[in-house]
């Protein structure tokens, strides 16, 4: 059966975590997977349903505002281990579920996409004639996206001294590891 893994972020504590746990009380066990990386170094506040799927010490990356890609990939990294996990979602520290979870559960699995926000345009960093595509960082990957990202290992690295800029890589680096650098179309 196909599962959802929820990929939370969290610094040291979940700020809706009784929310989370009556949605997932609604689920079928099979339907979901839940992995918890936290800040490192951070004295964790969780109940027991999340300080179980916490990620070992050993699992976890540093990572700090504007640069979480490296625990990011240590959720993909984690979850991909479970064949089952089909679709893969990036949940921050204060996300709320607004939809129940069979409603979730049949829109994600009834496609093979991934969900990106795109950002408007006129916020990409272009570098010459290449460009980064911006979106916003609470992704939603198919299982053969995350396979791509994750390449042969550690996961892909948005390449920002190529581009001179100062911003998130967050931002940036699991649609550009989906799609590659585009070259601009449009001057």
């Amino acid at each position: 059966k196909r599962k959802i893994a929820f990929l939370f972020l969290v610094d040291d504590h979940i700020t809706h975590e009784v929310v989370w746990e009556c949605f997932f009380t609604n689920a079928q066990p099979d339907e979901f997977s839940v992995y918890v990386h936290q800040g490192l170094g951070k004295q964790i506040r969780l109940g027991s349903f999340f300080k179980a799927r916490l990620l070992p010490p050993h699992e976890t990356a540093p990572s700090s505002w504007g640069w979480l890609v490296p625990g990011m990939n240590a959720l993909l990294r984690a979850a991909l281990v479970d064949v089952h996990n089909t679709k893969f979602i990036f949940v921050s520290a204060s996300t709320l579920p607004v939809k129940p979870f069979s409603h979730v559960y049949n829109v994600l699995t009834a496609t093979e996409s991934s969900h990106f926000c795109i950002t408007p345009s006129n916020q990409w960093p272009r570098q010459g004639s290449r460009l980064a595509i911006k979106h916003h960082q609470w992704v939603i990957l198919s299982r053969p996206h995350v396979v791509q990202v994750m390449g042969s290992g550690d996961g892909y690295r948005f390449p920002m001294s190529a581009f001179g800029i100062n911003c998130c890589e967050d931002e940036l680096a699991h649609l550009a590891a989906v799609l590659g650098i585009p070259n601009q179309t449009n001057p």
